[in-house]
């Protein structure tokens, strides 16, 4: 399950999904947005950040 992020949330020129780890329910998808729009003011850091969370459920949802 992923939930689709609103298109200029996080300053990305396209829309980005939430990964099912940070989001197993409307709520803690809209805190997980709210964190990298909220709590990170630089464009460059937030999309550095969201990469590495990404990679990081990625590589959870592998199994490893």
């Amino acid at each position: 399950m992923t939930t689709a992020i609103r298109r200029g949330s996080l300053s990305s020129p396209r829309p980005t999904a939430v990964p099912a780890l940070y989001a197993p329910n409307p709520a803690a998808a809209k805190r997980f947005v709210e964190y990298f729009a909220a709590n990170i003011r630089s464009v460059n850091t937030r999309r550095a950040y969201l990469h590495a969370v990404r990679g990081f459920a990625h590589w959870c949802a592998r199994g490893y």
